[in-house]
């Protein structure tokens, strides 16, 4: 079972020292983003979320032997597939908008991603 975590700080920390709480802290968060992937056929292996000012995270994934991602661009505000290239590069074949940013905005954009319905 993959591990979730948060790895870093973009911008910078409060002054108090203490991280702001993002919706991509919540357990339950993160294990709804999981059933969605999984849902779509997904073998996920990870969830990471960034610690910073725009609440950015991904779910790293394999499909169909295919290594994949989903990640929210907090700062631009939108999901976007990537697919690991054989040159180990990430192509970006589809990006979306999301309805609402909490969890059914992000599981309806990931399930419209991964079914290739944008």
């Amino acid at each position: 079972m993959a591990e979730e975590h948060g790895i870093f700080w973009l911008g910078k920390q409060s002054k108090t020292g203490v991280a702001e709480q993002y919706l991509a802290d919540n357990d339950k968060f993160v294990a709804g983003i999981r059933e969605a992937c999984e849902a779509c056929g997904c073998q996920v292996q990870g969830f990471v979320s960034a610690q910073g000012v725009y609440g950015t995270w991904l779910v790293e994934f394999s499909r169909n032997d295919v290594e994949e991602r989903v990640l929210w661009n907090g700062k631009d505000k939108q999901l976007v597939l990537q697919v690991r290239m054989k040159q180990g590069l990430w192509e970006e074949p589809a990006t979306t908008a999301v309805s609402s940013q909490d969890l059914n905005g992000f599981t309806a954009g990931i399930q419209s991603l991964l079914s290739g319905k944008v």
